[in-house]
């Protein structure tokens, strides 16, 4: 890899000029100016609609406090001048590192974003695809472990073997190579928030404690790390089963993420989200994707993980501009899985739950447009609980477990069954449902109101079939 301090963005040349980002108009409204490289100031820049930017973006750990940001209270000081001294260490090296690859501007998110409760993080927050699908290139500053500790420091040594080749040394050492253990599994990797920073910039600059990694699509390929993420999903050869299992999987390794915030979950992966839909050529929001096929029944039925024993529900400050529904895992802490359904041999009645995004309605939305309670509409039905341990009957509460006497109030929607052999009779096919239970209120139009409360499957004989289902609205 090329010296960071050849002070020229030609050493960028090994990525595909094609690949550099481009915008009509700056993601940001706000960036560093750094001025000159020997200037022993920098301040906050407030974009412009006709800036053409061309910057580099930091991804760092938050880390314990205190920490260097920017708030209503000092703006106005910081648009004039901020003392590199001042900085701390992660800071102070991202600045370096972006003015040694000759480029003027930096974002940096706790400088970039006003913080507090008068600032404008929920604005700024929603424009988090632009600002890192828009960058140069990102620094990610992977061993570190808050904004004091830097990322241009001494590495830690390696074992090496000394020979002499016709009177020159020659140094070897052990492959040391490990992106799995230095990056994916490091520290940085944990927030919510690095997944989509990684998964949309066009390059990234690793530097870990052992040697720097470059990521780009010219070098380390994988789902995440794509820069026009999500391409596996959007190519003309990949079928539906590998999208589908792209984007479970995406969720799951989400779901395992940690948050300082967690009613910042829903909004983390708001960015991506967005690129799936548009590329799953679906609608959708809160993890769920509806494309009038199968995708809406399929992403409902995720679980809690199996290594957690609840999902704790999430509390949202009232100020929040959206409601997330009992039926997205994104309003939930804990880690998620999915029913261990076949690619193929599923029957998805099209009627059996309907989304706001149903066909011929006006709804299109994503998470975080500021919608308020969005309902889905299904048919409940009643069920009788298997035996414990049967294998043709398998619940999965999302918390714990509901008491006998409120086991009677659960129903049912089916979402799903399994294509049979023509002669199976209904009874013994099994069926992929979700669990609901009533809330204290009713729908201005008199419809029931549920919530879900879990998700499981069952032969068809623990369901009621045969009578009137009730039409309801979950929340």
């Amino acid at each position: 890899m090329p010296k960071l301090n050849e002070g020229h963005v030609r050493v960028m040349s090994i990525c595909r000029s094609s690949m550099s980002p481009t915008q009509d108009s700056p993601p940001a409204n706000k960036a560093l100016d750094l001025v000159t490289h020997e200037s022993p100031s920098i301040l906050i820049y407030e974009t412009k609609p006709t800036d053409p930017l061309q910057y580099i973006a930091l991804s760092h750990p938050r880390g314990p406090g205190p920490h260097f940001c920017a708030f209503r209270n000092n703006l106005e000081e910081y648009r004039k001048y901020i003392s590199f001294d001042k900085l701390p260490a992660t800071f102070q090296h991202a600045v370096k590192t972006t003015r040694d690859l000759g480029l003027r501007y930096h974002w940096i998110d706790s400088i970039s974003i006003i913080q507090g409760p008068d600032g404008d993080f929920a604005q700024e927050a929603t424009r988090m695809e632009d600002v890192f699908s828009s960058a140069y290139c990102v620094l990610a500053a992977s061993s570190a472990k808050g904004q004091e500790d830097g990322f241009l420091t001494p590495r830690k040594e390696n074992d090496f073997l000394t020979f002499d080749k016709g009177g020159q040394p020659l140094y070897i050492c052990r492959f040391m190579d490990d992106f799995k253990t230095h990056v994916l599994e490091g520290l940085l990797n944990k927030p919510g928030w690095v997944l989509q920073e990684r998964a949309l910039a066009h390059r990234t600059i690793f530097f870990t404690d052992r040697q720097t990694y470059w990521e780009c699509g010219e070098g380390l390929i994988s789902f995440l790390g794509d820069p026009n993420f999500p391409s596996k999903i959007s190519r003309d050869n990949s079928d539906r089963g590998e999208r589908i299992r792209l984007y479970e999987n995406l969720y799951r390794q989400y779901s395992r993420l940690e948050f300082t915030r967690w009613h910042d979950r829903p909004i983390a992966i708001a960015g991506l989200e967005k690129r799936l839909i548009r590329d799953l050529e679906a609608q959708g929001g809160f993890g769920v994707f509806d494309d009038g096929r199968s995708l809406l029944h399929r992403s409902l039925l995720w679980r809690k993980g199996q290594e957690v024993s609840t999902l704790e529900r999430i509390e949202f400050p009232p100020d929040r501009a959206f409601v997330v529904p009992s039926w997205s895992w994104m309003g939930y802490e804990g880690a998620i899985d999915y029913l261990g359904l076949p690619l193929g041999g599923v029957d998805w009645p099209p009627d059996a739950i309907l989304g706001p995004w149903a066909e011929g309605g006006a709804e299109t939305w994503h998470t975080g447009d500021g919608k308020g309670v969005v309902a889905l509409s299904a048919a409940a039905r009643g069920f009788k609980m298997g035996k414990e341990n049967e294998e043709d009957f398998g619940i999965f509460y999302d918390r714990t477990e509901p008491l006998k006497i409120d086991e009677k109030t659960l129903k049912c929607v089916v979402v799903g069954k399994r294509i049979m052999k023509s002669k199976t009779p209904t009874d013994e096919t099994t069926h992929y449902v979700l669990l609901i239970a009533p809330k204290k209120m009713d729908s201005s139009r008199g419809e029931k109101i549920y919530e879900r409360v879990g998700v499981g499957y069952m032969k068809g004989r623990f369901i009621d079939l045969v009578g009137s289902p009730v039409l309801e609205h979950r929340g």
